[in-house]
C-alpha cells in the first residue's frame, strides 16, 4: 500500500487534521491504523518524503501494536525499499531488515546493528482514534554539488 496524505484523509479533512496541536509539534495523519497490517511495511509518502510506516504486534502491553516509522529509503543504495524489508527482532529489539543488503535496523532508533555507521531516520507515531499520524517529516538537507 502507497499512499500520500490527500489519498489517505481527503483534502478537506487532511487540511484540518494537520493542525499544529498543543506543544507546538505538528502531527500529520497518514492512514486509518486498520488498513496496516500487522508485522509488515506501509510505504507512505508524507509532503513528498517517503517514510516506511510499521506496526507491529506485541506479545507485551496487552497485544497492543507498537507503531514505528522510519525513512523507507536505504542507507546503503538510497532505493526506497525498508517497507519491504523483513521485520523481526535481535533480542528484545524490532528490527527491519533492508530486502536489498540485508543489513538490520532498529525501528525505534534507526540504528543500524550490523554497521554503525549507517542509521535510518525515524519519525515518531502516534494513534489518534482510528489514525496513525506521524510527527511532521522535515526533507532531507540535499547534498550540494558545486
Amino acid at each position: 500500500m502507497s499512499s500520500t496524505l490527500s489519498e489517505a484523509t481527503g483534502p478537506q479533512e487532511s487540511a484540518a487534521r494537520s493542525l499544529p496541536r498543543p506543544g507546538g509539534k505538528r502531527w500529520l495523519p497518514v492512514c486509518r491504523a486498520d488498513r496496516v497490517r500487522s508485522d509488515r511495511g506501509v510505504a507512505l509518502l508524507v509532503h513528498d518524503h517517503p517514510v516506511a510506516l510499521f506496526g507491529l504486534q506485541s506479545s507485551v502491553a496487552g497485544g497492543e501494536k507498537q507503531w514505528f516509522a522510519v525513512d523507507h529509503l536505504d542507507p546503503v543504495s538510497g532505493a526506497p525499499v525498508i517497507a519491504r524489508g523483513l521485520v523481526g527482532s535481535c533480542g528484545d529489539v524490532s528490527t527491519v531488515s533492508s530486502p536489498l543488503h540485508k543489513q538490520k535496523y532498529c525501528l525505534r532508533t534507526g540504528s543500524c546493528i550490523d554497521s554503525p555507521d549507517l542509521k535510518l531516520r525515524t519519525h515518531p507515531v502516534r494513534i489518534v482514534g482510528d489514525w496513525v499520524e506521524i510527527q511532521h517529516v522535515q526533507p532531507l538537507e540535499t547534498r550540494s554539488t558545486h
